[in-house]
């Protein structure tokens, strides 16, 4: 794996650490990759339901729409690992 180094604002760092860490916790909870496009859509159309729904209640919690928003970019992440990287992988 190749090795990126990026600086950061301080703010966009914790939530790339955040990110990261969300993206270990799902691994560990659903440990079964997307099996294709399909399914890490169905998945990510899950996620961007429940941003809708905290985003037209009528008063959005901001911190459910984060939580929200970083599983969404949690689920965006898992699907290039699994459906784009892996089939990169299988390929060479």
């Amino acid at each position: 794996m190749n090795t990126i180094t990026v600086k950061l604002p301080a703010d966009q760092a914790v939530l790339v650490t955040c990110l990261l860490h969300d993206l270990q916790v799902a691994r560990a909870k659903h440990p079964q990759p997307y099996v294709d496009a399909h399914h890490a859509l169905g998945v990510l159309l899950e996620e961007v339901r429940e941003i809708e729904t905290e985003v037209f209640k009528r008063r959005c919690n901001t911190e459910r729409l984060q939580r929200e928003l970083l599983d969404t970019a949690v689920v965006c992440l898992r699907a290039i690992e699994d459906v784009v990287l892996s089939k990169k992988e299988e390929k060479r």
